[in-house]
């Protein structure tokens, strides 16, 4: 059973801010067992170093109540999407399962709950891989209190090893997957979407984009397996600015309120996934806005003339 003390990962690097609010925020249930990670400061970064020293020095004071620490501070500076996996590899080395947070995604006691008992109750289903925290829609998506999707969201999430251990950073067999006989032409997809992932896929494996998260969401696909959603949003980003690594701009999304969880899950009737929900998701959420392809333009233009 995992439920009585599911242990959490918590990913920080040079946000002292972000990290004492994330801290008051798991204060609130005091969780038994968190693992700490942090990157390493970037060469010659004096800055970093310092801010480094303030997030670990708050650990030790605001940490105040019963909890089993264990700690992995770099010293080398890998950049969030190679130490990110990195953490996560460290924390299933020593875990089943388990939460993973990064400093700017909080959660309270409801998602705590929520994924303590979804992470026992599909502990060895191998097609179920990921428990989310967020919900980005209004809808609710079936008849129970959370249902199955092909996107998993990474603002607070849990998985078990069993499903991490298929994380796949290389790619190395994209062009099996995606080929006409390969798994990813027997996803439920709109050719569009199709057609935007197969891209995106290929800018992965190549390095023009660094998103570990994608690799997850491929890594998932490859395995044909599904994400939990609640049907009710359990947890909020906060790190939202010029420090953060992706989220720049602050979004509705970035201050959804956390709903407080029922007393008793109601369960879906089936492992079927919502398409129309990931549909949903893919339009609004991932598909290329005109104003995201101007300003991904403009910062092209920019770059020529400096």
């Amino acid at each position: 059973m995992i439920s009585s003390a599911c242990p959490i990962l918590l990913i920080f690097f040079n946000r002292p801010d972000i990290l004492s609010r994330q801290l008051l925020a798991l204060r609130q249930f005091k969780p038994a067992s968190i693992y700490l990670a942090a990157d390493g400061p970037r060469v010659s970064n004096e800055e970093d170093l310092q801010k480094l020293n303030l997030c670990k020095q708050m650990i030790a004071t605001k940490i105040d109540w019963a909890c089993n620490l264990h700690f992995n501070y770099s010293e080398k500076n890998y950049g969030c999407d190679q130490f990110v996996p990195k953490a996560i590899d460290w924390f299933f080395s020593n875990e089943e399962a388990g939460i993973v947070l990064e400093d700017d995604c909080l959660i309270s006691n409801d998602f705590y709950t929520f994924s303590s008992i979804l992470l026992d109750k599909y502990a060895s289903d191998d097609m179920v891989m990921s428990v989310s925290a967020s919900n980005f829609q209004s809808k609710k998506w079936g008849e129970g209190d959370y249902y199955f999707s092909r996107y998993p969201a990474n603002w607070a999430w849990a998985t078990w090893r069993r499903a991490w251990q298929h994380f796949d950073f290389s790619m190395q067999d994209l062009d099996q997957f995606t080929a006409s006989d390969g798994g990813f032409n027997r996803i439920k997809l709109s050719s569009e979407e199709k057609r935007y992932w197969l891209k995106f896929f290929r800018g992965l494996q190549s390095g023009k984009y660094t998103f570990w998260d994608a690799k997850w969401l491929y890594s998932i696909w490859k395995r044909n397996g599904v994400s939990i959603t609640p049907n009710f949003n359990l947890s909020t980003n906060i790190g939202f600015g010029e420090a953060a690594t992706h989220t720049k701009e602050r979004t509705q999304t970035h201050v959804l309120p956390i709903h407080p969880l029922r007393c008793a899950l109601k369960d879906p009737s089936s492992l079927e996934i919502q398409t129309a929900a990931d549909h949903y998701l893919y339009l609004n959420f991932y598909k290329p806005s005109l104003s995201g392809l101007f300003k991904s333009a403009m910062v092209k233009m920019k770059k020529l003339f400096l």
